[in-house]
């Protein structure tokens, strides 16, 4: 597929500075300046649409002297605006991790627990690794595909979670609308034994 390059645009160090701040983890300057582009596109197309409608409504009342009392107008857009709430509040993904993920998450433990010296440094191994799995359900129940995509296809994508001196890489797969599967979660830093990568197999 051909691409395209849009121009690149000069703004003040302040404005640079806030753009780095907001970045998600994993996520690059030139993901999210395209996210930003296409839902602008996206979001001029609807005010778009929407003018011409409002012109097209002016001429037929201009025309046939027939309108819509506001107040009617007003309740219709008020229930819409309720419904489309309510099933935005309920677009989430449920997330699973595959039996190689946990293998990955177990060989953690194990990495940190041997380095332990005292009680605490063992609970706060366990707290480590429980806390990638509530980063993981966190953020991909909600916005897996905010996320840094993974070779060609789309829904394979990678989350980074700080951990350390470096992070920890999630890898994972959206499968369908309703399922984000975690597939493997070598970790991003040096002296811990790394998996091999592995693909998903075909859901």
């Amino acid at each position: 597929m051909k691409t395209a390059v849009i121009p690149q645009v000069r703004v003040e160090p302040e404005l640079r500075a806030d753009l780095d701040s907001v970045l998600l983890p994993g996520e690059t300057l030139t993901e999210f300046v395209e996210a930003s582009v296409r839902r602008a596109v996206e979001f001029r197309r609807v005010q778009t649409d929407f003018a011409a409608r409002c012109e097209a409504s002016l001429a037929a009342y201009e025309r046939t002297g027939i309108s819509v009392p506001s107040d009617l107008v007003l309740s219709k857009l008020e229930a819409q605006g309720r419904s489309t709430g309510e099933a935005a509040a309920q677009m989430t993904f449920r997330v699973e991790f595959t039996p190689e993920a946990d293998a990955d998450l177990d060989r953690l433990f194990d990495f940190l627990l041997e380095r332990a010296e005292t009680v605490d440094d063992a609970m706060r191994a366990y707290d480590a690794v429980e806390g990638i799995r509530t980063i993981a359900n966190s953020h991909l129940s909600t916005t897996p595909y905010s996320y840094r995509k993974v070779g060609q296809r789309p829904t394979l994508r990678e989350l980074i979670v700080p951990f350390g001196s470096t992070g920890y890489v999630l890898r994972f797969d959206i499968r369908t609308p309703e399922l984000v599967l975690v597939i493997g979660a070598p970790p991003a830093r040096r002296g811990f034994p790394l998996t091999a990568s592995r693909d998903p197999a075909p859901g």
